[in-house]
């Protein structure tokens, strides 16, 4: 598929995804009240985190070699089940032994230490679901990919609408919980007829240093896990403690606005140019094939961005009230900050592609903690608009730092 087919896919999908998020918001505030939607928030939180460390960069390994050797990757997808496997084993006993403590920490009451382990014992569901969608786009299947995604958002979307409408908070829970395995079961019947949706071909031998390649992924896992959460949390504590829990609140608006429309485009991104980059070998392939990506997003951020500033306030009063129209003032360097982002984000696929894990757990490390120290020092120099003008200057150094390496890597290409 070409890239403007598949960015209209990843638009669809996002749009999807958003109403998604938005059904079920309005769900869980019905029926389950404010208190049920800090939960549900604090349950997503420890899902994403279990995900990160699990699978998320792990299926980012399995999209490179799936691409990179399309005919025969099976040796790293055995590697990468034998440290998830491995991993399952130390992680899985130390949450059931602790699940009142986690409980207790999440929703501080034990009595919801059964959710906890409900999370545990989807988890194989939300690794195949990671593993296989990989392998989906390793193998360029795009539009399998992108069709597969849309038909696990409306099914969890109903399933989850109908558990919070019987059973309002618990409901929620079970939600959250079920939402990657109901994906993971709707993968499985997509791909379960394709030859190499096969029992040997994940179990099996692998040898140590195929098991050595992927284990650096993992670690990429842990170190994202634990990183992006950290960052913002403490962008929240500097707000609150300098301005008021008001602007944290304002903030939150405009990321997650912000967050919805670069996702379209990170999506499409990550579905079209990064098994491309996986195979590229020489600087011709790779050239033309990050000019074309770079020409269309950075076009279509800049398009994006503008709209988002020109009906900045329509946006606020759309998605919330009155009160937030103070964060009028965040747009401007919020969108500069993003379509640095989008750059730099294109550049930073290379690293993940082509194997520079130190590099890439240095800048995810920067990116997230620079971020944080920055907004201290804008906040306290500048006031609540400091924040995003942290954003935006991290993520200018950052692009500086992911290019560099970028066109390192180029030069020592073959022509």
């Amino acid at each position: 598929m070409k890239l403007f087919s598949v960015t209209i896919l990843s638009g669809v999908l996002t749009l999807l995804n958003m109403l998604k998020g938005f059904v079920v918001s309005k769900f869980v505030a019905l029926y389950a009240g404010p208190e049920g939607m800090a939960l549900v928030g604090q349950l997503q939180s420890f899902v994403n985190g279990l995900n990160g460390v699990m699978s998320n960069q792990l299926s980012q390994g399995v999209s490179r070699y799936t691409a990179e050797y399309k005919e025969n990757p099976v040796q790293y997808w055995r590697a990468t089940i034998t440290l998830i496997f491995f991993t399952f084993i130390i992680i899985a006993p130390l949450i059931a032994l602790n699940s009142k403590y986690i409980a207790e920490l999440l929703f501080e009451n034990t009595a919801l230490y059964w959710v906890i382990l409900a999370v545990l014992f989807m988890l194989p569901l939300n690794v195949a679901n990671s593993l296989l969608l990989a392998v989906l786009n390793g193998r360029e299947e795009h539009a399998k990919y992108i069709t597969t995604l849309m038909i696990s958002t409306v099914i969890s979307c109903l399933i989850a609408v109908l558990l919070v409408y019987l059973y309002g908070l618990y409901g929620g829970l079970v939600a959250v919980a079920f939402n990657n395995a109901i994906a993971g079961v709707v993968v499985i019947f997509r791909v379960f007829k394709a030859p190499w949706f096969r029992l040997k071909n994940w179990v099996g031998s692998s040898s140590s240093d195929d098991v050595k390649v992927m284990s650096k992924y993992l670690g990429l896992g842990l170190v994202g896990a634990l990183t992006g959460p950290i960052s913002l949390i403490l962008v929240r504590d500097t707000l609150a403690s300098n301005t008021s829990i008001n602007a944290v609140g304002q903030w939150q608006l405009v990321w997650n606005i912000s967050t919805a429309y670069l996702s379209i485009l990170i999506t499409a991104i990550g579905v079209y140019y990064y098994p491309k980059l996986s195979k590229a070998t020489s600087k011709k392939v790779l050239k033309k094939a990050t000019v074309h990506v770079l020409a269309l997003v950075v076009s279509l951020a800049l398009m994006g961005g503008s709209v988002i500033y020109i009906l900045r306030e329509f946006f606020i009063l759309l998605l919330a009230t009155g009160e937030f129209l103070a964060a009028k003032v965040l747009f401007k360097a919020q969108i500069i900050g993003d379509i640095i982002r989008i750059i730099s984000h294109v550049g930073a696929l290379l690293m993940l592609a082509k194997g520079y894990f130190k590099m890439n757990a240095f800048c995810e490390v920067f990116a997230s903690f620079g971020f944080a120290f920055l907004t201290m020092y804008f906040v306290e120099l500048r006031g609540f608009v400091g924040v995003s003008e942290a954003y935006a200057v991290t993520y200018f150094i950052y692009a500086v730092i992911v290019w560099v390496v970028f066109f390192k890597h180029f030069k020592k290409m073959e022509p």
